[in-house]
């Protein structure tokens, strides 16, 4: 029995968990929504490799891995 085709997109919210990475190895694209502004600017930050960004990369892996 073949796996059923993910959808192209997946929304969610970034949370706290991580658990928006669970669905990387699924989906053809995630789209991310966070509530709280200051959350957001942090992600842009990092998106757009401002000096200063925290590294979110790491953590990526590490939470891929598991």
């Amino acid at each position: 029995m073949s796996r059923p085709r993910p959808p192209r997109r997946c929304p969610t919210s970034s949370g706290r968990s991580g658990h928006v990475f669970a669905v990387a190895d699924v989906a053809d694209e995630i789209d991310l929504a966070e509530h709280l502004p200051a959350n957001r600017a942090q992600v842009r930050g990092w998106l757009d490799a401002a000096p200063g960004a925290h590294d979110w990369r790491p953590f990526v892996r590490h939470t891929l891995r598991c």
